[in-house]
């Protein structure tokens, strides 16, 4: 017998999938997988993500599949090294090869969060892009993944340049 959050997140997948119904919007699709967000998802959940950005057709769920994968990564410091290479690698894919800019800029992001010093090429790389888009997402990403990379905390950056600090950025 399956416990009730188990058998939620199976429905989700298959509201996500169409298998409920193949008449149902992306929005809805968009809406189950936003919504696993609020379960506790385990590794094979995230295997099932991890397809769902691969292969759904609809742009806006691979690119919510992407947010999912981080706000995994960041609730799971502990995740395991292989786990954390697996979903650097499926975002470093999409971030590369997927036909939507709305995904390649969602994935992109996210690397800057979770990714590791494998996704500096990429996100060097498409700085480069001919789309304006994708060259700040790179961007950002890169400058976030090199703080982060640096050991300081996000806290700190934030703190830093907040109102209530005393410190101010140098003039350059």
């Amino acid at each position: 017998m399956q416990d009730s959050e188990t058998a939620t997140k199976q429905r989700l997948f298959e509201i996500i999938w169409g298998e409920l119904d193949p008449n149902l919007t992306y929005v809805m699709k968009f809406e189950a997988i936003d919504r696993l967000r609020s379960l506790s998802l385990d590794e094979r959940d995230i295997l099932k993500v991890l397809e769902v950005l691969e292969r759904h057709p609809d742009l806006m769920v691979r690119h919510e599949a992407a947010f999912v994968l981080l706000d995994f990564e960041e609730k799971n410091p502990s995740l395991s090294k292989k786990m954390r290479a697996v979903i650097t690698n499926a975002l470093s894919k999409r971030a590369r090869y997927d036909k939507s800019l709305v995904v390649r800029h969602e994935t992109l992001e996210a690397l800057g969060y979770v990714g590791d010093e494998s996704c500096m090429n990429l996100l060097l790389q498409s700085t480069k892009s001919r789309n304006k888009d994708i060259r700040e997402s790179a961007l950002f990403a890169l400058q976030l993944l090199r703080f982060r990379l640096s050991g300081a905390p996000l806290s700190e950056l934030l703190s830093r340049y907040s109102r209530n600090s005393s410190h101010q950025p140098e003039s350059r």
